[in-house]
């Protein structure tokens, strides 16, 4: 599976700027942990909300796209937008590397929030490769969508300098599901 990005997803500034105040409000509810690699240092802030409910507002709206996207790209693989995560990093708090799935080659769509974004800034986006080393590189920008096999090693990297500044993504992973079963859990 090759990684692809798709700038301006969602295509709506009022979304965007809404949606990262949202975040900023804390309507979100989050908390100071490390979901993606536990027993790892803590690296940022996650929703503290169940990843199972796309029912929340603005989650909903991004999880319609993302399945859409998802029944587009991977139909027949026996696979489904299954949970959400929120990732916040302050500056400083590097996401550590870590997986989405142990052996499926399963899409996970990041969904890069924080409005008006510089470059300058950093917050890219790494996937790495078997020996660890970094074999893709994607700069951070509102409103992009990657979507890259979760299998991966990878880590969202903060702003580079001492601010304010509040890198946000909204994560979505997939699991297989048993066609004569309803899910695989």
């Amino acid at each position: 599976m090759n990684t692809f990005i798709i700038d301006n997803f969602i295509n709506d500034v009022h979304f965007s700027k809404e949606f990262y105040e949202y975040i900023q409000k804390g309507e979100l509810k989050t908390s100071f942990n490390n979901i993606a690699s536990p027993g790892k240092p803590i690296d940022g802030f996650t929703s503290s909300l169940s990843q199972n409910n796309f029912h929340i507002p603005f989650i909903y709206d991004l999880y319609k796209k993302v399945n859409e996207l998802h029944e587009q790209h991977f139909q027949g693989t026996n696979s489904q937008v299954a949970r959400w995560h929120l990732n916040l990093h302050p500056t400083g708090y590097d996401g550590h590397h870590h997986t989405d799935y142990d052996t499926e080659d399963l899409p996970t769509y990041l969904y890069m929030s924080t409005v008006n974004w510089n470059p300058q800034w950093g917050g890219e986006f790494l996937v790495y490769d078997e020996n660890s080393e970094i074999k893709e590189a994607y700069s951070y920008r509102t409103d992009r969508l990657i979507v890259f096999n979760g299998r991966f090693l990878h880590r969202g990297v903060a702003a580079l300098r001492v601010s304010n500044l509040l890198r946000t993504t909204v994560a979505f992973q997939c699991k297989l599901y048993d066609k004569e079963k309803t899910t695989n859990d």
